[in-house]
């Protein structure tokens, strides 16, 4: 039902083998046909990739608000970005955090394209880096 949360399995007895319970009812592990585990970061250690998808994007974004103007340009991201302002956040929030960090002010944008205009375009730009890497 939308909007309340799925109780956890919990292992029931059984005579016929290994089974999860769940209120009154039983699942077989006989039955199940998959099962889907949380790669990113989980059984695979993606971080690395991550950040380096991360410093791909600000590199590109701070190289393109270089005016040639005596105005110093963001100082560059590195590994303490990563760490400390989008690690184990959603992606847009990441980008705010950066941004945000560097005084830098763009739209927060909605549906937009992978880019570099906006916060929504930055967070679908990092996406695209991270799959192509």
């Amino acid at each position: 039902m939308p909007g309340q949360r799925a109780k956890p399995l919990q292992p029931a007895a059984s005579e016929g083998g290994a089974s999860i319970g769940r209120n009154a009812s039983t699942i077989s592990l006989d039955d199940i046909d998959a099962w889907v585990f949380d790669l990113d970061g989980v059984l695979t250690d993606t971080a690395e990739l991550h950040q380096k998808a991360w410093t791909q994007l600000f590199d590109d974004l701070f190289a393109s608000l270089r005016d040639g103007t005596a105005t110093p340009p963001p100082a560059r991201f590195c590994r303490e970005d990563y760490l400390n302002l989008v690690d184990g956040e959603d992606r847009t929030d990441g980008v705010r955090n950066v941004l945000r960090d560097r005084g830098i002010v763009l739209p927060e944008g909605d549906d937009d394209p992978a880019g570099l205009g906006t916060v929504a375009g930055l967070a679908k730009k990092k996406d695209e880096i991270y799959l192509s890497i």
